[in-house]
């Protein structure tokens, strides 16, 4: 299991999708979504696929508990959200990371654990008094945390980059930024991840 690291996103985004490469079908399972409200699920899952939007990916959404596993995906990555998913009553700091990706011996795995409390107590001190926004704030805190989770997944690398939504650590204010994305460094990453793999995905998927 990695390290628990806070993340910091400060990034230039490159939104220029890699053409050469066909989509991986990545199947994205989150498990208990009915924890989160529809305002955020959404914002959730439309800043997910915004910041992974350069990547030659197709992204599928689906409920572990009504997920049919005849459906073929090319990845499939598992997303559980810990922690109450609903706003605390005060602030303090996060005393646990925002979210990890399981690696057993060295090989990072599709497990991806995503702490609800965690990022609401991170967004504190910037909390508004509307519920809609608040639904907002935690589903682009948890698009954030997801992308750069998902990036250790794709990329197969525990390091972190110098920069962007794959960087070690994120400030509070940084959740707010609106020009957060992958640098152009973990796009290549995770490309050459992808194009070394195809050949046995393609293998392994077609009938």
């Amino acid at each position: 299991m990695t390290p628990w690291v806070i993340l910091l996103l400060l990034a230039n985004p490159v939104v220029v999708r890699d053409e050469t490469l066909k989509p991986v079908q990545l199947g994205l399972i989150l498990e208990a979504e009915d924890r989160l409200n529809p305002e955020t699920r959404a914002w959730f899952r439309s800043e997910t696929e915004r910041i992974l939007k350069p990547l030659p990916v197709s992204i599928g959404w689906r409920s572990l508990e009504r997920y049919d596993r005849r459906e073929s995906f090319d990845r499939i990555i598992v997303l559980r959200l810990k922690g109450d998913c609903v706003w605390p009553d005060s602030e303090f700091s996060p005393e646990r990371p925002l979210g990890f990706t399981h690696v057993t011996s060295g090989a990072v795995l599709p497990y991806v654990e995503l702490d609800c409390l965690s990022i609401q107590r991170t967004l504190l001190s910037k909390l508004e008094p509307s519920v809609v926004r608040r639904s907002r704030m935690l589903g682009i805190g948890l698009g954030r945390v997801t992308a750069h989770e998902i990036y250790h997944v794709l990329s197969g690398s525990t390091a972190h980059a110098a920069s962007g939504v794959a960087k070690r650590a994120f400030s509070r204010e940084d959740l707010f930024r609106s020009d957060v994305g992958l640098d152009a460094s973990s796009i290549e990453l995770i490309r050459k991840r992808i194009s070394a793999e195809r050949p046995l995905l393609l293998e392994t998927t077609e009938p």
